[in-house]
């Protein structure tokens, strides 16, 4: 290489030093550290003694270099010689010529993949515009590797003072230093061409990198005057080199080979999707029977627990299985629109959503199994969907549930869908008998962020809620406004709704949430939940419950809303009246996205 080998010694060595300092400061102010940067304090340090550890290994790395260096250019080699500028020229210009042929097989290969799998890809799985950035990005790093390997060459042979120095350990030409006495490095084989004009000694060495072992040959030309030294010089070396034979640059015509047979492997892997019928394929999981659209892709996945379907060239793909509702179906920012459907006899929610320009239908089941699940289609596609695609409504039309009630309709025609749109039971607000009053879960001593347990709200009569409020004090920084909702204790939403933020204590934005409910809750337990309950304020006093209020009136009688704080009921956590016992129901944060699998 042409690198001063002491110049990057020292480069390498004050970079370990940079990484060993912040090692130093982490220990010595670990936790103001961590107060302020948090767990990025820990990684930093890791990185920090990974890099460390890495520059002291290149330093040695280097330093051997340089010293090779200095006994070539200095000591008493095996052999030196000077070559002189036209002799120098001559053998630049073959060595050029063979340099270039082998990068441009190279970049040969590199383009034939970047074309062909990328194509052969996109012919299978659709999604054409992805795989063509995938094989441009290809493209552009091989034309960049190519550019740099170029000019690198270019560089090793301009003329500089024309010497060449051989040692034991390496050889100096022309100033670059090439080293086989070095960590993971060994001489290869030595070769005298005494055919060649000039003649030439080749020098083959091999080293190790992350792809495996790499084999380099370096060619250094020799002036008539200097034959008898170099051909000692070569002895020398090859009763030390190990003689195995280094591997070869692929020529064009081998590059072109490889090419086509990975071309041929994809074509065979295409094959199965080419030779699919027009019939609906079918498969079971549990009590549903799923059919799949003609000439997808489809297979069991996941031990047989989920059925999945790729469309070979439109982009679309569809995953069905029995999924626990631990996640809200509705309220989403992505939503476009939602509607009521019957799938084979059985009520269904039927859900279109748009992310990133990738479009979403789900259709779950609104009866679940005795386990709890639900039957659950997801149905996404890389580009606009009709709510009624046909793919997903072939699917839904014929999916059938053993041991459930099913329709009359034959489910080979489209009418087995109730289509009608419209949110279920849209009944207008209730006339309250009471005017509103307010429950809430909270106190003045300090929060800190998390909810340990559930904050469940046990309603004995049947109310109406205004409003909700959630407190996210965060530390004196707030947090941007998301979603409130109910979950019924089995998991089940019973609404979830925009908050709006308001300020806390000393002006903190965004402290408190309030969502305009104005919903009916019957007799029953409700988990409270927000979008944000990392945020959500708790304490001891609450027992590590969120803090909350509520606006209702009373519908029938009065109410006894009541929180389940532990010790303290709503009206006033610190004191010592229990509230009623309840157990404690798992729940999961709520999400900004549908749910994209299992």
């Amino acid at each position: 290489m042409l690198l001063d080998g002491a110049k990057a010694m020292r480069i390498s060595l004050l970079i370990a030093l940079a990484a060993f300092g912040w090692i130093a400061v982490y220990i010595e102010f670990n936790e103001e550290l961590r107060r302020r940067i948090g767990d990025g304090a820990h990684a930093s340090a890791f990185l920090s003694l990974f890099v460390g550890l890495t520059a002291l290994i290149t330093a040695f790395y280097f330093r051997r270099l340089a010293k090779i260096r200095a006994d070539l250019a200095q000591g008493k080699p095996l052999a030196r010689w000077r070559v002189a500028r036209g002799d120098w020229d001559a053998f630049a210009a073959t060595e050029a010529r063979e340099t270039e042929e082998g990068h441009r097989a190279t970049l040969f290969i590199i383009f034939g993949f970047a074309v062909m799998i990328p194509a052969v890809m996109a012919l299978i799985l659709g999604d054409a515009q992805i795989f063509a950035v995938i094989s441009l990005g290809i493209m552009a790093v091989g034309g960049i590797g190519y550019l740099l390997g170029r000019n690198a060459a270019k560089a090793h042979l301009r003329y500089r003072y024309g010497v060449v120095s051989v040692g034991e350990d390496g050889v100096l030409v022309n100033g670059v230093v090439h080293g086989w006495r070095l960590p993971g490095s060994a001489l290869v084989g030595v070769e005298l061409d005494e055919s060649a004009t000039p003649v030439v000694l080749a020098i083959t060495y091999a080293f190790w990198t992350r792809g495996g072992r790499q084999y380099a040959t370096v060619h250094a030309p020799v002036p008539a005057d200097a034959i008898g030294e170099a051909r000692v010089a070569a002895i020398r070396l090859e009763a030390g080199a190990e003689g195995r034979a280094p591997e070869r640059t692929p020529s064009k015509q081998t590059a072109g080979f490889l090419a086509m047979l990975a071309l041929g492997a994809l074509l065979v892997q295409a094959l199965p999707a080419a030779a699919q019928t027009d019939d609906w394929q079918r498969f079971k999981i549990d009590e549903a029977s799923v059919a799949t659209p003609p000439g997808w892709r489809a297979e069991l996945t996941e031990e047989g627990r989920t059925v999945q379907a790729i469309e070979p060239r439109g982009g679309r793909e569809v995953r069905v299985w029995w999924w626990f509702p631990d996640e809200p179906l509705l309220g989403y920012t992505d939503e476009l629109a939602h509607d009521k459907v019957t799938v084979a006899g059985q009520p269904a929610l039927r859900v279109h959503t748009r992310f990133e320009g990738r479009d979403t239908i789900s259709v779950t089941l609104d009866k679940p199994r005795k386990d709890g699940k639900r039957l659950h289609i997801l149905f996404e596609g890389q580009r606009s969907l009709d709510i009624n695609d046909p793919a997903l409504m072939g699917m839904v039309t014929r999916l059938t549930l053993a041991g459930w009630a099913t329709s009359n309709t034959s489910p080979e025609t489209p009418d087995a869908v109730d289509v009608s749109g419209g949110d279920a039971e849209a009944a207008a607000e209730p006339e309250p008998e009471a005017p509103v009053q307010r429950a809430e879960l909270g106190n003045i001593a300090a929060v800190v962020n998390g909810p340990r347990k559930n904050t469940i709200i046990a309603i004995k009569r049947p109310i109406f809620v205004r409003t909700l409020e959630t407190y996210h004090w965060n530390n004196a920084r707030g947090r941007k406004p998301g979603i409130i909702a109910l979950l019924r204790p089995d998991g089940t939403e019973v609404g979830r709704w925009a908050t709006r933020g308001k300020p806390g204590q000393g002006g903190v934005p965004n402290a408190y949430w309030e969502a305009d409910v104005n919903q009916r809750l019957d007799e029953g337990s409700y988990v409270l939940t927000t979008s944000s309950n990392e945020t959500w304020a708790t304490n001891a006093g609450v027992g590590w419950r969120g803090f909350y209020s509520m606006h209702y009136q009373v519908l029938r009688q009065e109410p006894t809303p009541e929180p389940l704080s532990g010790d303290a009921p709503p009206e006033d956590p610190q004191t010592s009246r229990a509230a009623p016992e309840q157990a404690d129901v798992p729940v999961a944060p709520l999400r900004t996205t549908i749910p994209r699998g299992r």
